[in-house]
């Protein structure tokens, strides 16, 4: 903290205020399966208003392992109005402050389930894990069942059903879709991408050119025709092992497949993506030259997850060095004569082992990255899903989703899917029962988590700052009152919601270690992250006003041009702890 403004706030003092609206906490909606098990959420994506989500080894009619998807809609009167804010990612209408969340009560809330989908009867069996993949676009869904048998008994040649939602709202069956040549664990339809009239579909274990080597195929859809096969792509650099087809996506002409167990110079698992490029002229599917990681010869999995928009795309690798211990990477690639990495993705709160890019979900300006290993304030392997921001060329961190709920172990972003200003987030493992979280992103304002702390034993507390672009690189300060946020105190430009006390001045030196990130500079989508640990036993009660607001400087005048509304802190005698 700067003495300037140090000496500023206790100089600003007046009286007068009314406290604003304070800001919602983090929290997320869950949505549940109707009956547990089944691996609910073991694939999902979300698309113009619906969410699908796989419950692959689900028992279906009395078959074991066969495996359904339930389709959900969003029900908009559910949900906060919203309009565009400065930074493009929209504002709660109703107060104008920021949230990342969209939280309800009620079971499932706003999510409305509307169909289940299923193999037509003469093709379901026991195994087949109807749900391996999903992939949603538009009116259609795409669903591989990578487990299926094939013709003659082939084990685990796979298939793709396509299901198209009719005017009515009907979900009804479309298409079967199988390899050219069914072979014993091809696993075709481990991975599928659905967009408009192209469908791409990954066969991962297929062997041509060695034991698990790979292949995809590009289906494409024509009015009357239906689905047809368009190109097998197989490029010549496999080799056994390397999984080509265990990711893949598509969008405007651009086809990107992950094969994230590939040997680079004789280091096994560091991984490749190989583009395509549709050339019009020939109507053909032309091979790029691959990007590999850049890590090598580190066993990063580079292609486990990819995601491509126009001529933007990013790559997981969650086994990659990124904070060390494996702890993950993602990376954002561009095309100009070529698609080449242009900046590497990480996040200040990994740790070793947290698999931080196991997905990825983008629309080309905001990012979503799972790390389904990563510990949460409050236990270990919780899981996180950290969001991402674009502005410019950049990407910069806006966001980190961990549900104070998520017990140890529960795996909160194995899968992730995005749309707008929503992310859904799959917790597989979370107890009693497995759930997909949604949260909703929106700018502007202070955002803690729900979580609260214990006046007895003390705890943690985070902080998001998201002040907007317009306020990246300047400096802020998080400041704390235990006695309210009213009247507070006018300074230069701006009021402060805080009232000064001791723990004002305790956050306004910002000299302790249990205050960490209270100040500093905004990145790059002017977001920072902060958390203080309190611990117990030092005089407050559960009556105790305990707030935080954040303040921005100008960097030329050195003015305090801005504050936050109060975000309140919820404090309890003890927290029960997670079973």
């Amino acid at each position: 903290m700067t003495n300037q403004l140090q000496s500023a706030l206790f100089l600003g003092l007046a009286l007068g205020f009314t406290a604003g609206p304070s800001q919602a906490q983090l929290a997320s909606q869950r949505i549940f399966p109707d009956e547990p098990g089944g691996g609910f959420g073991s694939a999902l994506d979300m698309a113009d208003g619906y969410a699908v989500v796989a419950v692959p080894t689900a028992t279906v009619d009395g078959l074991a392992f066969a495996g359904r998807v339930d389709v959900y809609e969003r029900v908009d009167s559910a949900i906060v109005s919203e309009t565009e804010g400065e930074d493009g990612t929209g504002v709660l209408a109703e107060s104008g402050l920021a949230q990342l969340v969209e939280g309800s009560e009620d079971r499932n809330a706003s999510w409305i389930k509307r169909a289940t989908l299923k193999a037509p009867e003469e093709e379901m069996d026991l195994f087949d894990q109807f749900g391996s993949s999903v992939s949603l676009d538009a009116n259609r869904v795409a669903v591989g069942v990578s487990k299926e048998e094939g013709e003659g008994g082939v084990i685990d040649a796979g298939a793709v059903y396509v299901f198209r939602m009719t005017v009515a709202g009907e979900w009804i069956f479309e298409q079967k879709l199988v390899a050219p040549v069914g072979i014993t664990t091809d696993r075709f339809g481990a991975a599928v991408a659905l967009r408009g009239r192209e469908l791409v579909v990954g066969a991962p274990g297929h062997d041509e050119a060695g034991s698990g080597s790979g292949i995809a195929y590009v289906f494409r859809r024509t009015p009357g025709e239906g689905w047809e096969l368009e190109a097998e792509l197989l490029p010549p650099e496999l080799g056994p092992g390397d999984g080509f087809g265990l990711a893949v996506a598509v969008d405007a002409g651009h086809v990107l497949v992950g094969a994230p167990e590939t040997t680079v110079n004789l280091a096994p698992q560091v991984g490749a993506v190989y583009p395509y490029r549709f050339e019009e002229e020939s109507g053909q599917w032309l091979p790029e030259e691959r990007v590999v990681s850049p890590d090598a010869p580190v066993p990063g999995q580079f292609g486990f997850s990819v995601a491509v928009v126009d001529d933007q795309a990013v790559v997981g690798a969650p086994s990659g060095n990124g904070g060390g211990g494996a702890s993950g990477v993602a990376y954002s690639l561009a095309l100009t004569d070529a698609w080449a990495i242009d900046q590497t993705l990480l996040s200040a709160a990994s740790v070793p082992s947290a698999r931080f890019g196991e997905s990825v979900a983008f629309d080309g300006h905001t990012l979503a990255v799972g790390a389904s290993r990563q510990d949460s304030q409050f236990a270990t392997e919780t899981g996180m899903v950290h969001v991402f921001r674009r502005v410019g060329a950049v990407w910069s961190e806006r966001g980190r989703l961990a549900p104070c709920e998520l017990g140890s172990g529960s795996g909160l972003g194995g899968h992730v899917a995005l749309e707008g200003k929503r992310i859904l987030a799959s917790a597989l493992n979370e107890l009693p029962e497995a759930a997909v979280h949604a949260f909703r992103v929106t700018p502007l304002g202070l955002t803690t988590s729900p979580c609260p702390l214990s006046v007895v034993n003390g705890g943690r507390q985070e902080f998001a700052i998201h002040a907007g672009v317009q306020n990246a690189g300047r400096f802020y300060a998080l400041l704390g009152s235990i006695t309210g946020s009213a009247p507070g105190f006018d300074y230069e430009l701006a009021h402060v919601p805080l009232n000064v006390d001791p723990y004002f001045s305790f956050t306004l030196a910002a000299s302790s270690e249990s205050l960490v990130g209270f100040n500093g500079t905004l990145n790059g989508v002017g977001s920072a992250f902060a958390r203080v640990d309190l611990p117990g036993g030092i005089g407050l009660t559960v009556n105790t006003p305990l707030v935080h607001a954040y303040v921005i400087l100008d960097p030329v005048s050195q003015f305090v041009v801005e504050a936050s509304a109060p975000a309140p802190s919820t404090l309890v005698q003890t927290v029960e702890p997670e079973e």
